[in-house]
């Protein structure tokens, strides 16, 4: 997941060179989501794109850093 979040946000900032939007977060959330949707329901998938969204945030506002993202995610999906 955290690896998603890492190369989407790279691909995004490389392909359109906006450093403000959170490329990984989208990715993210649309795979998940549209994964959620198709195998269980439309709220479970609702929720699991808004979290992954939220995932993809803070690897912006964490500046990138990659432990506080993997920590953030362990914390989100166990708590």
């Amino acid at each position: 997941m955290t690896l998603i979040v890492v190369l989407s946000q790279i691909w995004g900032d490389k392909k359109f060179a906006k450093n403000l939007i959170p490329y990984g977060g989208f990715v993210l959330a649309l795979t998940w989501g549209l994964v959620h949707i198709l195998t269980k329901d439309f709220t479970t998938g609702i929720y699991v794109a808004v979290v992954a969204f939220i995932v993809g945030v803070g690897f912006k506002l964490c500046n990138k850093n990659l432990l506080l993202t993997y920590l953030l995610a362990l914390f989100i999906f166990i708590f």
